[in-house]
């Protein structure tokens, strides 16, 4: 089965919050409201939050007494202003959900109403299904073990459809890592440090800036499929406890051609305590070989799974740093006192040895 994911550009992102007749033709378009709803009022809040590399408001709805109505609140994503590569991210996030969502078999992502911006026709925006805030969890409490596991199946069925395969052309921005947007960014702010690091951080940054290329090579090693970028607990919506299969996933503006375990890294080293990590991070690299293989992946072993999760590991610094050398930089920011998601990282590198990985 796959699930229609319906585009339309008639309305311009500055004003959907002031159109209640273009959201009301938006929803009905997308199967969001039943014939004689009309939607009457729309209140925009802008979503805060650390880490945020998109513009997200969300737009609480109101509905003619009488009719029926439509769902209480959309999220509307544009391109941050915060980042000179948030315009290119955000087409980014705008071709995986034109071009790779509605081709995933099982629901994976939240619905889409609207969007703009197609084709270099003006500022990319995504108007979407509102997945509420109760569902995710901060990396920094971590997720529960059955979280986890949840987290990592549902993974698979992002990776699986994908895996080996080419992405559609029209991806044009959804490329190996070694070319991606996000890793311009993080190339650029690393480069750019000029200062001492943290000694938290022992040697780790000259390290990773010693093998950036060639690490960024290596997460584009065949087979390659389309990968998140940026997975972690902030950014799975986890059903309720009575619903523990209903994970879906956002922000998809770090999305490239990779290697899947690329994402797996990501998990296992910011969304669990470290404790719980090396409890049943075996567990779960095995959960998701297992997923990929009862979604019909062929040729690939376990012990390549795990190896490919080992060398992905120092790849987990690269954005957390350029962040902070940006806020240095850009806004006299120092460094602060503790690097929590960062020690984590470390943590993980060292338990897996993932530097000597050739």
């Amino acid at each position: 089965m796959t699930h229609d994911v319906r585009f339309l550009s008639e309305s311009p992102a500055s004003s959907l919050a002031d159109d209640v007749a273009g959201l009301t033709e938006l929803l009905r378009r997308a199967g969001g409201l039943p014939d004689g709803g009309r939607v009457v009022a729309a209140r925009a809040t802008p979503v805060g939050g650390a880490g945020l590399v998109g513009g997200v408001v969300r737009l609480r709805l109101g509905y003619a007494p009488g009719g029926p109505p439509g769902p209480p609140s959309l999220v509307l994503k544009t391109a941050s202003a915060a980042f000179a590569e948030g315009p290119r991210l955000a087409e980014v996030e705008g071709e995986f959900y034109r071009h790779l969502a509605p081709r995933l078999p099982e629901p994976v992502v939240p619905q889409v109403l609207g969007s703009g911006g197609e084709a270099g026709g003006g500022p990319c925006w995504l108007l979407l299904e509102d997945l509420g805030d109760q569902g995710f969890v901060r990396q920094i409490d971590g997720c529960s073990a059955e979280q986890a596991l949840a987290a990592v199946r549902k993974l698979a069925a992002l990776h699986a459809p994908w895996w080996g395969r080419d992405l559609p052309a029209g991806a044009r921005e959804i490329t190996v890592p070694r070319d991606a947007v996000v890793t311009e960014f993080c190339a650029r702010w690393l480069g750019s440090h000029t200062g001492a690091w943290p000694p938290v951080l022992g040697d780790a940054p000259q390290r990773l800036l010693a093998g950036f290329d060639r690490l960024a090579t290596r997460l584009a090693a065949a087979p390659r499929t389309l990968v998140h970028g940026d997975f972690h607990s902030q950014n799975i919506a986890f059903g309720a406890a009575d619903r523990p299969r209903d994970v879906r996933f956002i922000d998809f503006q770090f999305a490239q051609h990779g290697c899947g375990p690329l994402d797996v890294a990501r998990f296992l080293a910011t969304s669990l305590t470290p404790r719980l990590r090396r409890t049943i991070e075996a567990d779960l690299v095995r959960e998701y070989h297992r997923a990929l293989l009862a979604r019909g992946v062929t040729g690939y072993d376990l012990d390549r799974c795990r190896h490919d999760v080992r060398a992905a590991l120092p790849w987990n610094l690269a954005t957390p740093l350029a962040l902070h050398v940006m806020a240095i930089q850009q806004r006299g920011h120092e460094w602060p006192a503790r690097l929590p998601i960062v020690e984590r990282c470390l943590a993980a590198i060292d338990d897996w040895d993932a530097w000597s990985v050739p």
